[in-house]
């Protein structure tokens, strides 16, 4: 069989869906519990929080398989219940209120606890909370209350959002799309969190003992390293001094320079307690497919090539660089919405003069560059012509895209090097 490069992440949750209602079971005790996977993953990883997936796509891939969210979409981009189970809808224009009632499935963390409204309306207020600076905050605003406590100008109590049991009851500003917020909850950085795992420290994400997981999968296990060519630089570091029997901490002179630690390997293993009855868990069935997943992230591009030719690695969630050209042929692309820029510095100089900050300059580069060209030989992507990427709907409807509605007026970047 012809071997497969492809975005794995993107389609596991699917293939777990798929596996996830066979019969037949074994033993936990077994050394045999079920199939395992073994990958690459190219791009640097930091932590597995589901709010910080955002930044990053192989992390956002990761996550998803680690927590569950109310609603995703499937393969033709509709969307389709996961934990919630159904949604209500209350108006009263005469009094101006708007609710929407979320009813959630009965599942489990993988700690065996259940999941609960109340880990929904804390994972929504720890997104909005102005002291995160979680840019995926904006999926909530049309909640009463959210812009405001975003902004810093509310307390939390001030938000639409309260909890009873497995309901989740959500308050709106005033009339809104409701489908269009549904689409919203189909963020994983929405996903529930539980509040006595999160909330006690910044790195609950980074190691499986401070972790509990909604999704199919949970963190096994996990490897940092310590990149000796990177630091950084955190200005706004604080000093740690003595004043009397009290520690206080007072704004450093100079900025702190620290390693940079990144993942460089981890597991996961299935959930089983993933949508499962609580007298079950003492088996694990065998169809789920895989039941471990290996995954390497901070190989060589010549060891990545032997380890997938030899059948080491079975996928490539993407491909390095420099064996793009190489697989382009075999590679399977799934397309995610993203968008690069590159900004010049207008105040830097080159040979005494800022030629960045002469606008016509700017507008020569971004005309010379052959977008199409970069995008097929490198990034196997569709040209970004816009700030705007492809595939993104139209605010006034989720059956309309963006870039359709505004085409008429609306001038995409193109090459053309004679105007350059």
């Amino acid at each position: 069989m012809k071997k497969r490069i492809i975005a794995l992440f993107l389609c596991l949750v699917s293939i777990v869906a798929v596996f996830a209602g066979c019969a037949g079971s074994i033993d936990p005790t077994s050394e045999y519990k079920g199939q395992q996977i073994t990958m690459y993953l190219a791009e640097t990883i930091y932590d597995l929080d589901p709010a910080n997936a955002y930044y990053n796509e192989s992390t956002r891939s990761i996550v998803s398989l680690l927590f569950d969210t109310l609603y995703t979409l499937d393969e033709k981009g509709n969307v389709k219940e996961s934990l919630a189970k159904k949604y209500t809808i209350k108006e009263d224009e005469n009094a101006n209120e708007y609710f929407m009632y979320i009813e959630l499935k009965d599942s489990n963390w993988s700690d065996n606890t259940p999941v609960t409204a109340d880990n929904v309306v804390y994972a929504w207020k720890r997104v909005l909370s102005y002291n995160n600076s979680f840019e995926t905050a904006s999926l909530l605003f049309d909640i009463k209350g959210a812009r405001d406590y975003n902004a810093g100008e509310v307390s939390e109590d001030d938000i639409g959002l309260t909890a009873d049991g497995k309901t989740v009851t959500i308050q709106f500003e005033g009339p809104i799309d409701y489908d269009q917020f549904i689409l919203n909850l189909t963020s994983v950085a929405l996903a529930p969190l539980r509040e006595d795992i999160a909330g006690k420290s910044d790195d609950w994400a980074k190691k499986p003992g401070t972790m509990v997981c909604s999704g199919p999968f949970k963190l096994a296990r996990i490897s940092f390293s310590q990149n000796s060519k990177t630091r950084y630089s955190d200005i706004n570091y604080d000093v740690a001094a003595k004043a009397g029997e009290k520690t206080v901490y007072i704004p450093a002179t100079e900025s702190k320079n620290f390693r940079e630690y990144v993942v460089n390997s981890f597991i996961l293993e299935r959930n089983a307690y993933y949508y499962r009855d609580s007298e079950e868990e003492e088996k694990l069935d065998i169809t789920v497919k895989p039941y471990r997943i290996i995954v390497d992230c901070a190989m060589p591009d010549e060891d990545i090539k032997e380890a997938y030719e030899n059948g080491t690695i079975l996928y490539m969630g993407d491909i390095p660089m420099s064996l793009r050209n190489e697989y382009k042929d075999e590679a399977v692309i799934k397309d995610s919405l993203s968008t690069n820029v590159l900004y010049f510095n207008q105040n830097a100089e080159i040979n005494g003069e800022k030629i960045f900050a002469e606008a016509k300059v700017r507008q020569a580069l971004s005309l010379a560059v052959d977008r199409e060209k970069i995008a097929e030989d490198v990034v196997f992507a569709e040209a970004a012509t816009g700030l705007v990427p492809t595939g993104v709907f139209d605010s006034t409807s989720i059956k309309s895209m963006f870039r359709d509605n505004a085409s008429g007026n609306y001038q995409y970047l193109s090459n053309d090097i004679d105007t350059a």
